[in-house]
């Protein structure tokens, strides 16, 4: 029981992939099963009628057509109120689409490609205000809370953005902890001076730059190529190949990930890229439903 409880707490792909398919049968299934339910109760009631030997409406042509026709009407009506729902639906899905889903989803790639490229950020954006210009940037949820559209987010969402609200704060926490762990930075800076041709003893900043957050070491490559060059004539000559460059950096790596901090670190850092990427798939497949469904601009091109 723990386990299915479980399976759907966390999935919130699979809670979304059940909302669209119910979605999708449930407009398809009313009218059929309205004509199930008359024709069961007309076949009902004529049945014990005629077998009784009296008569009734259900027995007489003319009151048969009046029925049909009452039916048909009502058929009628429901559909115009159908499709008049289905317009104000329609509406309402495009300006959320527009207002909500899209801006969510073009924050979260623009936060993929950002922890792509600087793997290990000291801090997070939540106000245009705050933080420097390579911290990756969480402002949409936030802006959301504090007006109207927070009341049109599904709760099923709004769960799952709070849930990677959370995720930034404990890697946050364990980051601190770990640029602030002494036997990281001795261990980072026992390397850079092994393999350092220029003095880099006296630097403080190297936990900093080397701090493996994760298996993308592209960044510490880069650093590692500048930090471990020379200056000849006032140009910066590389001394290192990129063989040279890359087993160190996995050096770095495999000796800090010994440290129970830096561990921590990796794990939240692991959960938010997992989380950013669920959440990715989520809105994606929410922005297409509704362009297949509503947007009929959409079928054009």
């Amino acid at each position: 029981m723990k386990k299915i409880k479980k399976w759907f707490a966390v999935n919130l792909s699979r809670k979304i992939k059940l909302i669209i398919f119910w979605d999708k049968i449930k407009s398809n299934l009313v009218i059929p099963i309205l004509l199930f339910l008359a024709y069961e109760i007309y076949s009902k009631y004529r049945y014990s009628i005629v077998s009784k030997g009296s008569i009734s409406i259900f027995t007489d042509p003319f009151f048969s057509t009046l029925i049909a026709a009452i039916l048909g009407g009502a058929l009628a009506f429901y559909g115009s109120v159908y499709v008049q729902r289905s317009e104000l639906q329609a509406k309402s899905s495009i300006r959320r689409r527009d207002e909500i889903y899209i801006p969510l989803y073009n924050e979260f790639l623009e936060i993929k490609r950002n922890l792509h490229e600087h793997p290990c950020p000291s801090n997070y954006k939540f106000s245009k205000q705050e933080g420097y210009l390579n911290d990756p940037q969480f402002l949409i949820w936030n802006k959301f809370k504090n007006d109207y559209k927070i009341l049109e987010v599904p709760k099923v969402i709004g769960n799952a953005l709070d849930e990677y609200l959370l995720l930034i704060g404990m890697y946050l926490t364990e980051y601190k902890k770990a640029v602030s762990d002494h036997n990281v930075e001795s261990a980072i800076k026992k390397i850079i001076i092994q393999n350092s041709v220029e003095d880099n003893s006296n630097r403080n900043d190297l936990i900093y730059r080397y701090l493996p957050c994760n298996r993308n070491l592209n960044q510490i490559k880069i650093f590692l190529q500048s930090d471990l060059s020379k200056i000849e004539k006032g140009r910066q000559v590389h001394i290192k190949t990129d063989n040279e460059i890359d087993i160190i950096a996995q050096t770095i790596y495999k000796e800090c990930s010994k440290f129970r901090s830096v561990q921590e670190l990796q794990k939240y850092r692991k959960q938010l890229d997992e989380k950013n990427d669920e959440l990715i798939n989520v809105l994606g497949k929410i922005i297409i439903y509704v362009n297949d469904k509503y947007d009929q601009r959409i079928k054009l091109f």
